[in-house]
């Protein structure tokens, strides 16, 4: 295979590596909650890790995983649940409020 010089591959690299960028200015604006954006999907980091595939250094694809995208991934997966979030109804009351409720005894 015919491997060219290192700035054919930046150039190939560059609308990755825009992603990239954007999708972690994005994460550090939630993150400070200024104003909630969703993400973009992992274009940058699987374009980075494509490019790098195709270049002599192959071990710089690794790069591509450090994507915001897959950061999250990896928090949602890995993440300790906090569980208080849901609280279970209580014994005496209907999930709906109110008193009438369906198949209740008097």
């Amino acid at each position: 295979m015919r491997y060219y010089s290192w700035w054919t591959y930046l150039l190939m690299a560059l609308p990755g590596i825009v992603f990239y960028i954007l999708n972690w200015m994005i994460f550090i604006n939630n993150a400070l909650g200024k104003k909630w954006s969703s993400n973009i999907p992992p274009l940058g980091g699987v374009w980075i890790a494509i490019v790098f595939l195709l270049s002599p250094v192959k071990l710089l694809a690794l790069t591509g995983l450090t994507d915001a995208f897959f950061v999250l991934v990896l928090l949602c997966i890995f993440a300790p649940r906090k569980n208080n979030d849901i609280q279970a109804p209580s014994e005496g009351s209907d999930e709906d409020g109110g008193d009438n409720a369906v198949g209740k005894e008097e």
